[in-house]
């Protein structure tokens, strides 16, 4: 057993403030930013974004945001860049991609400007340098598109699909072109996707199977699956890299695994309902009375998870060494993607992109 997890069996009762944060929190139905103070809840500041934000990606800096606008009943065809401002209410830009492609999933590698953004509707990955606003490369990824990509450095991604229960590997080539490579298979309804932090593996959640997969990406195959009940849709790696989080959207519960041993320290009530109004919303009654928990973002230190509950329209802040809800703070409607960064932030003038 890894030290964490000891520590974590250790010292059960012993509580610890999370460091000063800020919170960016997107809202499907109102196209919405929501700016929260991580230690009070208190809104500091929304922002207007394009239709269906579903993804958020903050800049390897913490200086900036992007948001994935994804669209309604019409394919969405931008993104927004979002200022981190302290001195301010937080300033938005948008790109125009040029086609409706419904980008969802997104992810940086090293560089704070080249971002990786699915294309849905096109069946393609695309490069995209946010301080230029320019496409560097679009990779065909076939099989009706990916969801969401994970990125181990600025040469190396990887795509999710839900369909295919598969993900596609993409990588630069000697000539400096990007290609896919092989796909690997890893379970039906394949969506959430993490790298774990200095390692070559890459952490699968399939919906429809209830398992992990865990790939190694330098073999290019699944080497171990873990069972996890309860639809389980995103995966979240604390920064050092000890603990996996998994959000499990019917049981209502977050799944916390030793990265190391891949054993499960333990499952976490979220303790708070949906809403009555289910069928206003994007998943309707499919989750029963789930809060549906999603999205997911560590704080740095490791024992703060903050969680959005998008059927509750709340945000779960979960004490990892507790292993349990230790505070809720209220959103707008269909809170998803979530970001964090320090408070207060490196001052700017402008997006580090």
């Amino acid at each position: 057993m890894s030290c964490i997890a000891l520590l974590l069996l250790a010292f059960p009762q012993i509580s610890v403030d999370p460091p000063p944060g800020r919170l960016i929190i997107l809202e499907k139905s109102a196209a919405t930013a929501r700016f929260m103070d991580t230690a009070t809840g208190r809104v500091l500041a929304i922002v207007e974004v394009g239709d269906g934000p579903h993804e958020v990606a903050m800049t390897p800096d913490w200086r900036g945001a992007v948001v994935a606008n994804y669209g309604g009943q019409e394919a969405g065809s931008s993104l927004t860049f979002i200022v981190v401002n302290e001195m301010g209410k937080p300033k938005s830009t948008t790109m125009e991609l040029g086609q409706a492609i419904r980008p969802h999933g997104l992810a940086f590698g090293k560089s704070r400007h080249l971002l990786w953004v699915t294309a849905e509707v096109t069946g393609e990955l695309w490069l995209v340098d946010i301080k230029n606003e320019k496409i560097v490369t679009k990779v065909d990824v076939g099989m009706g598109g990916g969801h969401m990509v994970a990125a181990m450095d600025d040469e190396h991604a990887f795509v999710s699909h839900i369909g295919a229960g598969c993900i596609t590997p993409v990588s630069k080539q000697d000539d400096g072109t990007w290609k896919a490579g092989p796909r690997i298979e890893t379970g039906a309804g394949a969506e959430g996707i993490g790298v774990q932090p200095g390692t070559d593996l890459v952490w699968v959640t399939n919906r429809a199977a209830d398992t992990v997969s865990i790939v190694d990406a330098s073999e290019g195959k699944e080497i171990a699956e873990l069972p996890c009940e309860g639809f389980p849709i995103r995966v979240m790696f604390s920064r050092d890299g000890d603990i996996a989080a998994v959000s499990c959207a019917n049981a209502n519960e977050i799944a916390l695994f030793d990265a190391s041993t891949r054993e499960l320290i333990a499952r976490i009530p979220i303790g708070i309902t949906s809403k009555d109004d289910s069928d206003t919303r994007l998943f309707k009654d499919q989750f029963g009375e789930s809060a549906v928990p999603i999205g997911m973002i560590f704080a740095p230190d490791g024992n703060h998870l903050y969680v959005s509950c998008a059927g509750a329209d709340r945000i779960a802040v979960i004490d990892v060494r507790l292993r349990r809800v230790v505070q809720v703070f209220e959103t707008g409607k269909e809170p998803d993607g979530i970001g964090w960064y320090p408070a207060p932030p490196p001052q700017t003038a402008e997006l580090s992109r």
